[in-house]
């Protein structure tokens, strides 16, 4: 198998990583294995998880219960393959 590295810069490989992204999502949405209400929902979920785990890790000892607390029932909604991509996107 070759294997061919191309020096492209950090935006380039985003933008690739996006559009393939964007690709499965309306391919599954096509073939009606989710909604796109159950995208958005994910997305949302995303955004509180990341700015919650986010607030975790920059705050002090006070505030780690309350943010804890919320983490927790994010963390058994979702699954660990999710929150391991969430939070190493960070």
């Amino acid at each position: 198998m070759w294997i061919v590295k191309y020096n492209l810069s950090s935006d380039a490989y985003e933008l690739i990583y996006l559009f393939n992204v964007c690709n499965i999502l309306y391919s599954y949405s096509c073939s009606g294995k989710f909604s796109w209400e159950h995208v958005l929902k994910h997305i949302a979920l995303r955004k509180k998880y990341v700015t919650l785990y986010a607030s975790l890790l920059n705050s002090d000892s006070g505030q780690l219960v309350i943010d804890n607390k919320e983490i927790d029932n994010l963390d058994r909604e979702l699954d660990i393959e999710v929150i391991i991509q969430w939070r190493y996107s960070l």
